[in-house]
């Protein structure tokens, strides 16, 4: 055993038997192989038994393989039996779409072919749009019959490119039936952030495992991105967090919405995140490696220390305002806060800044090329600059203070009122674009009545930013014409409807 049981070699030789067993890194490969009486049986699991390799081989004759590839959305089954009869049954299946079926017999060939669809009206039910059967096909020898069979992968490999979408590697689509990971092993943070920002334990029978940000998805590097952050290892986030999300997707179809989680599952119990992956195609879900993704960069150290972990030092916003530009700053793009609505497409150009009040740049919103040197410089400025006991000390302070030094301390960042104007080729946007209600006003947002002229109110604004830090504990009544409620209903609106199914408040 080497290194906390990341190796593993077992051999044991008894009677003429052999078995080897090696596991290597957490279980991620497993080989397990038997010779007894000369019959050999291999069994190979590779990450997390998504891939799965059966072989067996019985005294020379009988040959039978399985592979299981990607969570069973590859299933290849051969059976070779007595070097005279060949059946092959090979199966791809991505939501029970396909089923491809061979039989070698005898030297006749029987091909079936099912290419199914799910029927829109009903997602359990499955109709048949395809069916191929050709029968005593003559193949004479046994390098036709595996001709044939090497037809048939070409075959079933076609219809895997024509007939099959792409799909989310771990997000189901929608299903009348919840998602369901209950048979899966308790989920242990080993990390010590996640030691730090989660709690280990069983999962929710309606819990989703998310696709790992790098590993398994991957942000375009060509600014077409929208970020939102849940850095808290929250599994279950509230409804105006998703509708700050939906507000986005829907508005900017163009754009890929990233919500990146710092929890490996999201809750789908009221299968609200399963009906937006299906509403929305750009909207994408994923958790994130922080040790990762702060690798080999001006915050490493600082975020491998202690001084952003204290109990006062709001650490899972600290967190936030570090991620958001790390993400800008690999992949380019906007990110935005979740407690922000986006009531219209966003044709801003890139690399801008909104103000928040006089002379403070606001992070909520933040617009940048993949590794702009601004960028780096607000990331170096965070580890010099961070003040624990301060609140924002690594948010709109840092950003305002990098941009006051670009600026020269201009004048432009105390603007209010007026158009956007540009310093060292960054936009500086006025309070009324992307923070139209002064935070000391956030009652205005829930108050009745007050949406009734909304278009008219925020006819300049890409977004309307409720200020969740002071307005979380508000609740939004249903129909109440609130200035929240009526950018719910109109750009959130199948969030709205979950958020509203059971109770008039939200």
């Amino acid at each position: 055993m080497v290194r906390d049981d990341s190796v593993m070699v077992v051999m044991m030789v008894r009677d003429d038997s052999v078995m080897v067993v090696v596991m290597v890194r957490d279980d991620s490969v497993v080989v397990v192989m038997m010779v007894t009486d000369d019959s050999v049986v291999v069994v190979m699991m590779v990450r997390d038994v998504s891939v799965v390799v059966v072989m067996v081989v019985v005294r020379n004759v009988s040959v039978v393989v399985m592979v299981v590839v990607r969570d069973d959305s590859v299933v290849v089954v051969m059976v070779v039996v007595r070097n005279v009869s060949v059946v092959v049954v090979v199966m791809v299946v991505r939501d029970d779409s396909v089923v491809v079926v061979m039989m070698v017999r005898d030297d006749s060939v029987v091909m079936v072919v099912l290419v199914l669809t799910r029927d829109d009206s009903n997602t359990k039910n499955l109709r048949m749009i395809r069916v191929t059967v050709v029968r005593k096909m003559r193949i004479q020898t046994i390098k036709g019959k595996l001709l044939g069979a090497g037809l048939v992968m070409g075959v079933l490999y076609f219809l895997n490119l024509v007939y099959l979408p792409p799909r989310c590697p771990t997000l189901s689509p929608p299903s009348t039936q919840q998602p369901q990971i209950s048979s899966q092993p308790e989920l242990v943070y080993t990390k010590w952030w996640q030691k730090f920002l989660c709690k280990s334990g069983r999962p929710s029978t309606s819990d989703i495992r998310l696709p790992r940000l790098i590993y398994d998805v991957l942000p375009r590097k060509n600014d077409n991105n929208v970020f939102l952050l849940d850095t808290a290892c929250n599994t279950h986030p509230r409804y105006r967090d998703w509708c700050a999300a939906e507000s986005w997707a829907r508005h900017n179809p163009d754009l890929d919405v990233w919500y990146l989680f710092t929890s490996l599952t999201a809750d789908d119990s009221d299968n609200l995140l399963t009906l937006l992956l299906h509403q929305y195609s750009n909207l994408k879900v994923a958790t994130v490696d922080l040790d990762k993704i702060f690798h080999d960069t001006p915050l490493e150290s600082f975020f491998k220390s202690n001084i952003w972990r204290g109990p006062d030092t709001w650490p899972v916003q600290v967190l936030s305002n570090m991620l958001r530009v790390l993400v800008l700053w690999y992949w380019g793009g906007v990110y935005t806060d979740t407690d922000a609505i986006s009531v219209k497409t966003l044709d801003v150009p890139i690399n801008a800044v909104s103000l928040e009040v006089k002379g403070s740049i606001n992070n909520a919103f933040l617009s940048f090329t993949a590794h702009n040197p601004i960028l780096l410089k607000i990331m170096e400025d965070i580890s010099k600059n961070f003040k624990p006991s301060v609140w924002a000390s690594s948010g709109p302070k840092v950003i305002t203070r990098v941009m006051r030094n670009e600026c020269k301390n201009d004048s432009k960042l105390e603007m209010i009122h007026g158009n956007p104007q540009s310093c060292n080729n960054i936009t500086i946007y006025p309070i009324r674009f992307f923070s139209p209600i002064d935070y000391t006003k956030f009652q205005d947002y829930f108050a009745k009545g007050n949406g009734k002229n909304f278009k008219n109110d925020f006819n300049s604004s890409y977004l309307v930013h409720f200020w969740n830090n002071k307005s979380k504990k508000l609740p939004v009544s249903q129909d109440s014409e609130s200035i929240y409620d009526v950018a719910a209903q109109k750009y959130c609106p199948v969030t709205y409807q979950r958020a509203t199914l059971r109770s008039n408040y939200y």
